[in-house]
């Protein structure tokens, strides 16, 4: 992940075919360097000018300036992490194996997290949290969806708005269950789905049933040109990266407790009494 070239995306203003480009310079931006503005452009299906005008809306001089930039990033990652972020997944355990099994593993992990932590505001506004807080207050109904290692996310939102609002749907299997919950959301409701990579299948299918329905829909994942979020309503984004074999949630976790915590803002007379309620049945049976 070029967290760069992402963060430049995000704040860009993009056509349908410059921002087609720009996901497919973030997916595949070690491609870049081996391709000229001709090449690239014959393999996404564009014109070589589309490419360089997208470069430039995206602050770089021009291609060949991107070009640089990708490469000195390619560089600055083979050095600290031997270039792991360009292996397929079953290959990055031997890549990884050293760090695994060296005395400072923990400071390396600890050094890792903090650097995924510190980029969240960097990578979203205050207005993105309180967008994203403004359509799940406003929705008549909130599903919240994350599978295998994402699930703990989207349990750890569903809980925390269970305990606050009603009408809170949480699932965190991928399988039937998620799309019997998805086939009942309207356009007064609301998704909030988190997914990272590798991405669940499962998660694009559940956004495209959500847009379909015209549900408003709250995406958490590691970069804006992600598999789902076109026509998202909001995006939050935060790093994954881990020196495991492993994504880390740690950033996920914080961002999900930001969004949480934006949303807490909006507590009235009406939620507080329900926590109330709830309290009460809470503790008779000690589910703390």
């Amino acid at each position: 992940m070029n967290k760069d070239i992402d963060i430049r995306i995000q704040n860009a203003n993009l056509t349908p075919t410059e921002a087609k480009i720009a996901e497919y310079i973030s997916r595949h931006y070690f491609n870049v360097c081996l391709s000229s503005a001709l090449d690239l452009a014959e393999l996404i299906g564009t014109s070589d000018a589309s490419v360089i005008r997208t470069s430039r809306k995206l602050g770089f001089q021009g291609y060949t300036d991107m070009q640089k930039s990708i490469a000195d990033f390619m560089k600055t990652d083979l050095a600290t992490n031997g270039g792991v972020n360009f292996l397929p997944p079953n290959a990055r355990y031997e890549r990884k194996k050293q760090t695994i099994e060296s005395d400072d593993l923990y400071e390396q992990m600890l050094h890792k997290a903090n650097e995924n932590v510190g980029t969240i505001l960097q990578r979203n506004t205050p207005q993105t949290f309180q967008k994203a807080s403004e359509l799940i207050l406003s929705s008549k109904r909130k599903f919240v969806m994350g599978f295998r290692g994402t699930g703990i996310i989207a349990n750890l939102i569903g809980l925390s708005l269970g305990d606050v609002y009603t009408d809170v749907r949480c699932v965190s299997e991928a399988d039937s269950r998620a799309l019997e919950a998805i086939m009942d959301i309207t356009e007064e409701d609301c998704l909030i789905l988190i997914s990272f990579p590798r991405y669940a299948e499962m998660a694009i299918t559940i956004a495209e049933i959500a847009r379909a329905k015209g549900a408003k829909l709250v995406i958490m994942t590691d970069k804006i040109t992600a598999p789902f979020t076109e026509g998202a309503d909001a995006v939050l984004i935060c790093g994954v990266d881990s020196m495991t074999i492993n994504n880390s949630y740690v950033a996920p976790v914080v961002t999900a407790e930001m969004l949480l915590g934006t949303i807490y803002r909006s507590i009235g007379e009406k939620e507080r009494m329900r926590m109330k309620e709830l309290e009460k049945y809470i503790a008779i049976h000690g589910l703390y």
